[in-house]
């Protein structure tokens, strides 16, 4: 389990086909002598184990899946990547559930700086809409993000300028692909409305307290 909590920025060195995955090896020197083999790492919103560790890399196995539902495909030497440790416990946690399970690629359709912020427009697939809302919880490319306007399949957020310089937000345009991954919470109400028979049901005191709130 993740936060969406972006601890660093790697740089991708190496990348080799491995059957029909691929091996990738990262640098990061903050989070490279903290790792294990067998570990996990969140590399841009993807969780990955770790089969290598260096002093100041890792390296990891990227299978056939995972390349055709992600961004990760694209990763070539010296590009860079969202790194995350998972959660441990006591960890402080500071952002929202994130599984490292990408549901979808999305699309950057507007990207732009205002008065103390960036907005961020992202094209979401269409079967990933229902579990975003206004004021919700969305991870994109691992960042944990709240979501300022959901208008038709597009997903607007505004980025704080910490967010944008501590990850690669800072170096994304528009037309780039990135990975999505939406509330897991959203995904266990429908799932508990739909075990119920319920589609869209009427929110009242009753409703909630049988849900158990």
């Amino acid at each position: 389990m993740f936060t969406g909590l972006i601890q660093d920025i790697g740089k991708v060195t190496n990348v080799k086909p491995v059957g029909r995955g691929r091996q990738v090896e990262i640098f990061s020197p903050k989070l490279g002598s903290r790792l294990n083999v067998g570990d996990s790492v969140a590399v841009d919103g993807a969780c990955l184990t770790v089969v290598k560790q260096q002093e100041q890399s890792f390296l990891v196995d990227v299978v056939e899946e995972t390349l055709q539902k992600t961004t990760l495909a694209n990763l070539q030497p010296t590009m860079l990547c969202n790194l995350e440790l998972p959660l441990t416990a006591g960890d402080h946690f500071g952002g929202h559930f994130v599984q490292g399970h990408v549901d979808g690629v999305g699309k950057i359709i507007k990207f732009y700086p205002q008065t103390y912020e960036y907005w961020l427009t992202v094209q979401v697939p269409a079967d990933l809409l229902r579990f975003v809302v206004n004021k919700g919880s969305i991870s994109i490319d691992g960042i944990s993000l709240t979501v300022a306007l959901v208008e038709n399949n597009e997903v607007s957020i505004s980025v704080i300028p910490y967010t944008y310089t501590h990850t690669t937000l800072q170096f994304k345009k528009v037309g780039d692909m990135v990975n999505i991954e939406v509330d897991v919470l959203a995904k266990y109400v429908e799932r508990l409305l739909a075990t119920r028979g319920l589609t869209k049901p009427e929110i009242t005191e009753d409703w909630l307290r049988d849900l158990g709130y």
